[in-house]
């Protein structure tokens, strides 16, 4: 705001005024007219003084009605507000703070209301200056050393006084938006004005940006479209390309080429144009004489458009390239030719091909659908679309898109006189070998002479004389283990025994007299004599025997067992009871199989008042139980017998 003053203006107070009075005071009855009368914006400060104890306050005065003042600010310039009685003395006089607002030569060249050192970041720079200003007005210049090179458009933070920071945009010329290096060096000064027509509120306008200013180009610019080329941004159907530019509107005729992000999905696809920082909006693009786009016709990324703004209509993007050329006559008239289809006869819209597509171009020929697994069988002019049929041992499934076909065996075949080795062996061929199921049933006055019936899995040979079934008068190959054979053509050793391996049978080799067989688990059987057999688990080697207990089965732990041969199971452990009167369940390391014999227990490591004695017991386990009813804990050694 700005300072006002009068002379000599000086009264008292008609009314009292407190602390907490309204920001009105009265002066004495005519005398309002001694002080400066505040507009918008300016304001004029007023001293109130106690002449005895010479207190005074300071306030802001913003508008004077007859002898009505209005009190903006009280407590100003370090002073307090204070209760005031009437008759109190105020008058216009200078202060120390008015007197520090002028500005003196030597704060003029050093530019303290008007220069600052810049903070903040590259592109969003903050700056304070002294002021009692509560708004930026229209034209005011500033200085300001910069905090590093911007990357691309600016802003600046204000701070007036103590009043809080306003953000505006830093512009350049027409209202462009700063671009990369415009502030090209930290500490670069800066002119800047600030500007009410730029922007929805105000723009700083840098007077000095250290690009080329105002515009022009260079032979590379001119050369590389810089001003009228740019890539695509955007969708496939809604484009959007930035050039710079210091215009605000598109005219007509204006050029942009621009690379193709994607190609078109639609026949109505946009361009959104910014010049510089303006956005001229989705703007239609249409091609040859204002008619719709086909898609496709922006083939895909990559693709250079060619555009031009026309004013006609409500304002359109005229491709100049699309991929579809532009017919050098119309089209007047359209034939299927010989394909068998008939367009219709529209001469506008899309054209309707209606008929049946022929063989010749690639068809049918018909307009029947076809069922589940029929096949298209050429007539001689067109397609038939049947299924197959089945014969003698064929079966045919026909199913959606496949076509399954199966063998159920030959069943019978009636024929008489079949020669098969010399190849003449009528409709069955050279070759009576077939592999499948059921039975082969032949004629029973035919000589079958020499047939090969190659391998049937399984089947019934029947009614047949004078057949030779291979060159020495039996079958050849080798009888599975599941038709009752061996699966092994191994010659048989007289004396041995056979055995099983994991797919056939073997011969073990012929023992001596007197050896017996011994099993190897899933190894060759091998013979033994009878001074080394092992006979129930006794070794016998001359008159040594050693009874080899470990055979039968044992766990030698603390709690463990011991199998003998007889059958008799040796059970022991230990068991631990806590506290008087207590019990100690117990299971066996190995259940006895069907009876327990005995059960006793030891007390060991403290003193044992009373007896105890076995509550429950069965083949899988017991309950020991302590009668003493002092002391404790207690353990106990325990023994069992069983089979």
């Amino acid at each position: 705001m700005i300072l006002i003053f009068a002379n000599n203006a000086t009264s008292t107070l008609l009314n009292p005024i407190t602390v907490t009075t309204p920001t009105t005071c009265v002066l004495a009855a005519g005398q309002g007219a001694l002080f400066p009368s505040p507009s918008f914006g300016t304001y004029f400060v007023m001293t109130l003084t106690n002449p005895t104890s010479g207190a005074n306050e300071i306030v802001w005065v913003t508008a004077r009605s007859g002898d009505t003042l209005t009190i903006a600010s009280r407590g100003v310039e370090g002073t307090s507000p204070t209760t005031w009685v009437a008759g109190t003395a105020v008058n216009c006089f200078p202060t120390a703070g008015t007197q520090g607002l002028f500005v003196q030569p030597d704060q003029l060249q050093d530019g303290a209301w008007t220069y600052a050192v810049a903070a903040g970041t590259a592109n969003a720079l903050t700056a304070s200056v002294p002021s009692t200003l509560t708004q930026l007005p229209n034209g005011f210049q500033l200085i300001l050393s910069s905090a590093a090179a911007n990357t691309g458009a600016a802003t600046l933070a204000m701070t007036l006084g103590s009043n809080a920071p306003l953000i505006y945009p830093i512009v350049k010329g027409n209202n462009l938006a700063l671009v990369a290096n415009d502030i090209p060096i930290v500490g670069y000064p800066m002119e800047l004005i600030f500007a009410t027509a730029f922007g929805s509120s105000g723009s700083f306008v840098m007077n000095n940006p250290a690009t080329i200013y105002p515009p022009t180009f260079s032979a590379n610019q001119l050369q590389q479209q810089y001003y009228s080329y740019a890539t695509a941004t955007g969708g496939a159907d809604t484009i959007a390309v930035t050039i710079p530019s210091s215009l605000v509107a598109l005219t007509d005729g204006f050029q942009v080429s621009f690379k193709a992000a994607y190609a078109n999905a639609s026949s109505t696809p946009t361009l959104n144009l910014t010049l510089g920082s303006i956005a001229t909006g989705n703007i239609p693009i249409k091609k040859w004489a204002n008619a719709a786009l086909n898609a496709g016709d922006i083939s895909g990324a990559g693709y250079i458009c060619q555009m031009v703004y026309s004013t006609s209509g409500s304002g359109e993007w005229i491709f100049i390239n699309p991929v579809i050329p532009v017919a050098t006559s119309p089209v007047t008239s359209f034939s299927a030719g010989t394909t068998g289809l008939t367009p219709n006869i529209a001469t506008t819209g899309p054209i309707t091909l209606a008929g049946v597509l022929l063989p010749a171009s690639g068809g049918t020929g018909s307009s029947t659908t076809p069922i589940n697994g029929a096949i298209p069988i050429g007539n001689g002019s067109t397609y038939t679309s049947t299924t197959l049929t089945a014969g003698a041992g064929i079966t045919i499934t026909n199913g959606s898109g496949a076509i399954t076909i199966g063998n159920t065996g030959i069943s019978a075949y009636p024929g008489a006189g079949i020669v098969a080795s010399a190849g003449t062996g009528g409709p069955w061929g050279a070759s009576l070998g077939t592999t499948g199921t059921g039975s082969v049933v032949l004629s029973v006055g035919a000589a079958l002479i020499a047939p090969n019936l190659g391998t049937p899995s399984s089947g019934v040979l029947s009614g047949c004389t004078n057949v030779n079934l291979g060159p020495s008068g039996y079958p050849s190959g080798v009888l599975g283990i599941s038709n009752g054979g061996t699966n092994s053509n191994a010659a048989v050793t007289q004396g041995g025994v056979a055995y099983g391996t994991s797919s056939a049978f073997a011969f073990t080799a012929a023992g001596t007299a007197g050896q017996v067989l011994q099993s190897n688990g899933l190894g060759v059987p091998s013979w033994l004599n009878q001074s080394l057999m092992s006979v129930g688990y006794a070794s016998i080697s001359g008159e040594a025997a050693t009874v080899g207990l470990s055979q039968f089965g044992n766990s030698l732990v603390s709690n463990g067992y011991q199998k003998l041969p007889t059958g008799l199971i040796l059970q022991w452990g230990s068991v631990h009871i806590a506290s008087p009167g207590g019990s100690g369940p117990v299971a066996f390391p190995t259940p006895f199989s069907s009876a327990v014999f005995s059960i006793t227990a030891t007390a060991h490591g403290n003193l044992v008042t009373y007896c105890d004695y076995v509550s429950t017991y069965s083949t899988t386990g017991f309950t020991l139980v302590n009668r003493d009813t002092s002391g404790g804990p207690f353990d106990y050694f325990w023994f069992a017998i069983g089979v």
